[in-house]
């Protein structure tokens, strides 16, 4: 055999385990099987909210046989971002890995650069946060998960103006936690779902809501600039119901659970019972259950259906068609099932107590039902597309709004 049929021979033996090497299986890894790696800013499991939607869309994938491992990476810094999803990408472990939160874009970015052949499910990145690739990561295998915030946050808007007509009340309350784009989309659609509320009553009554239609500012909020401190939540919930609020919306996480000890704590100070506001709203998941009777509505941001039906994309091999036939931008909102607000029905996927759900529905049936008819009728003009709700994610874009909206 001549040399340079021995070279050919060698070339063609290492490009093979070159290829061997890239689409090994990890070791335990049967063929067949689809594991799943899930990475969260430093929140974490518990709070009740946006990380644990992730992780409930990653459960219900194992529970249906639609993934076989899941791998929880939780990053106790924002230093640790990039290393666990570098980590996480170089090891050829994973079919799928699923950075969950805005604050994790930019590590992504990177990573996804470095390693083209990785699939990517990015919960809250899209490419209009600054990157103005074919897709948000710059890959065919990336995709950017997009929630209509500002949708879900309109309808607790309207909510929130009934309840405070009804109460005569003169101000609601807003804890948010960092002034991220998703949260800044919650914040603006909350404020013109209550102008609207404002309007609807007006036109309903033939006369102004009282209080809150007179008073000046109608919204109080505040951003504490976390996602992880409970004490932070409940003292900004603390300094704001001292204005008589009807109600109090934390969009924070895990921070946003202070605020529903902060009202609890409020209504046993004040001999205030349940059904009556203050009232807390919950935010990303149905939270109505954490403080049965005080919780009036949440804000839906149904991040587990969105994980689950992704993996399903993994697991049939579509992924890839799906990132290529949405630009890289899965966008979810009302018309997908994806936003809006919280119904009684939602509280059995969760397996509450039927005191609870008793509770629940004894709270909402304790409000006019013309709150509840309000609510129901901005939802059906924005499905019917009568009506769109503004969307805004930059700061100087927001400060506008605030001051229009105040």
């Amino acid at each position: 055999m001549s040399a340079v049929a021995i070279l050919v021979i060698v070339i063609v033996v290492i490009a093979g385990i070159g290829v061997y090497v890239v689409i090994r299986s990890p070791a335990g890894k049967q063929p067949g099987e689809i594991w799943v790696a899930i990475v969260t800013d430093i929140g974490g499991r518990g709070d009740m909210s946006f990380n644990d939607m992730g992780f409930k869309g990653c459960d219900l994938a194992l529970e249906q046989g639609v993934v076989d491992k899941v791998t929880e990476v939780i990053s106790t810094t924002a230093e640790d971002y990039l290393p666990n999803i570098r980590a996480l990408a170089s090891s050829g472990d994973y079919d799928l890995i699923i950075p969950i939160g805005y604050l994790l874009q930019s590590a992504t970015y990177t990573v996804a650069k470095e390693y083209p052949q990785q699939n990517f499910a990015c919960i809250d990145f899209n490419s209009d946060s600054g990157y103005p690739d074919y897709t948000p990561m710059g890959t065919p295998g990336a995709l950017g998960v997009l929630f209509r915030e500002e949708q879900s946050g309109a309808i607790e808007g309207v909510i929130a103006a009934l309840i405070a007509a009804q109460y005569s009340k003169p101000q609601v309350g807003i804890v948010l936690g960092m002034e991220i784009p998703p949260v800044i989309a919650y914040e603006i659609g909350f404020r013109e779902g209550l102008y609207w509320g404002l309007s609807w009553y007006e036109n309903k009554f033939g006369t102004v809501a009282p209080v809150i239609g007179t008073s000046s500012p109608k919204i109080i909020a505040n951003y504490t600039g976390n996602f992880d401190k409970p004490d932070d939540g409940k003292s900004y919930a603390q300094a704001q119901l001292a204005n008589d609020l009807a109600v109090c919306w934390g969009v924070a996480g895990a921070t946003g659970l202070g605020v529903f000890t902060a009202v609890e704590e409020y209504h046993n100070e004040h001999n205030i019972p349940i059904y009556q506001p203050p009232f807390i709203m919950g935010v990303d998941a149905d939270q109505d259950w954490i403080k049965p009777g005080l919780v009036i509505s949440s804000a839906m941001k149904r991040i587990d259906q969105a994980v689950l039906n992704i993996c399903k994309a993994v697991r049939d091999n579509t992924f890839r068609d799906m990132v290529e036939n949405t630009g890289g931008n899965l966008r979810l909102g009302m018309a997908e099932g994806a936003a809006g607000a919280s119904t009684l029905a939602m509280l059995d996927d969760l397996g509450v107590s039927e005191n609870i759900k008793a509770t629940v529905a004894a709270m909402r049936d304790a409000q006019p039902a013309w709150v509840w008819e309000g609510a129901s009728e901005l939802e059906n003009k924005i499905l019917s597309g009568e009506i769109t709700i503004l969307r805004v994610t930059d700061k100087p874009t927001a400060d506008n709004y605030r001051a229009i909206w105040a």
